[in-house]
């Protein structure tokens, strides 16, 4: 494991590990914050790249040496980075998290950009009710194959002559609230606990949670 100091920023180091070249690199950029009237108290690790095992165990192994001189080191990493699992007692804490707004503004296209597990297939009817996006409400037919998703309108199948998946089925009736947080993988069950959807089915229900299911995330920091 190497260092090197970053020109013109004082106590700001990028850390990198040199190890053969047919296993993949990794690199690791941390920081000394100064706390109250002691310099260099507390070491922040803004970014951290891996792939191989070994070279997740070195730079942490190696961040985690500076726990003689730092009074805290702390990291941003994502909530199901191997991180965690390192150590054999849980020796981190969740410190802080921030949360972002998500507005579903153009449903159909929102649907078609969002990648979906390849092994779920579904039709479920939808019922829209998005009163600044009038463009995105009304019945909708939702289709999930082969990863890829689509929202069609519910007229289309009819028009198109082709049999419906669901006839006569009740829509699952969600506003944009209810549509935004299921785009970002909210299980069914919390929405209709927090009176954010309604109508649908047990079975809809199940085939939503395995196509939506996410935990969504994000390191960069604004």
């Amino acid at each position: 494991m190497t260092a090197a100091r970053l020109p013109g920023t004082p106590r700001r180091w990028a850390v990198g590990s040199p190890i053969p070249i047919s296993t993949p690199t990794s690199a690791t950029t941390a920081s000394w914050f100064t706390t109250g009237t002691t310099e260099n108290t507390d070491l922040t690790v803004e970014g951290a790249e891996a792939v191989s095992p070994a070279t997740v165990r070195a730079f942490w192994t190696h961040l985690g040496g500076y726990g003689s001189i730092a009074e805290k080191v702390y990291a941003r990493v994502g909530p199901a980075d191997a991180f965690w699992w390192l150590s054999r007692e849980r020796g981190a804490d969740l410190e802080r998290r921030s949360m972002w707004m998500l507005r579903v503004i153009d449903a159909p296209a929102a649907i078609a950009a969002r990648g979906f597990p390849a092994a779920v297939s579904l039709t479920v009817p939808l019922l829209i009710a998005d009163d600044l996006r009038p463009a995105s409400s009304g019945r909708w037919d939702l289709t999930v194959a082969e990863g890829k998703g689509s929202l069609t309108p519910a007229g289309a199948a009819a028009q198109a002559q082709v049999r419906p998946a669901h006839p006569g089925a009740a829509p699952l009736v969600l506003g944009s609230r209810g549509l935004a947080a299921l785009y970002a993988g909210t299980p069914l069950v919390t929405l209709r606990q927090a009176g954010l959807v309604s109508g649908g089915s047990p079975d809809d229900d199940a085939a939503l949670d395995a196509a939506f299911a996410a935990t969504p995330y994000m390191l960069d920091n604004f």
